[in-house]
């Protein structure tokens, strides 16, 4: 695992940071890209902002397909629940 500060700014009491992290999940290669706004008081960060695109990183690792088909069949499950429920 790998991780990379792509580009920092600053301005006045904040930095934010532009980083990708790399590694490996059961062979396959993946990255996780993201933003972080650090606010600092002494010298020392005293709040975080922090975004990344995990829907992305699901998508790498196989999950997104995965929680598709479970959506998809849930809805059917749900479905056959209420026929088997309702009155004929």
């Amino acid at each position: 695992m790998s991780f990379q500060v792509e580009e920092q700014v600053t301005e006045r009491d904040r930095v934010a940071s532009r980083w990708t992290l790399r590694g490996t999940h059961r062979g396959r290669r993946v990255q996780l890209r993201g933003i972080v706004i650090s606010c600092f008081e002494e010298g020392k960060i005293v709040e975080d902002w922090a975004a990344s695109d995990t829907l992305e990183l699901a998508r790498q690792l196989g999950v997104w397909r995965s929680l598709l088909l479970l959506l998809k069949h849930g809805r059917l499950l749900r479905a056959q629940a209420r026929a088997a429920t309702s009155p004929s």
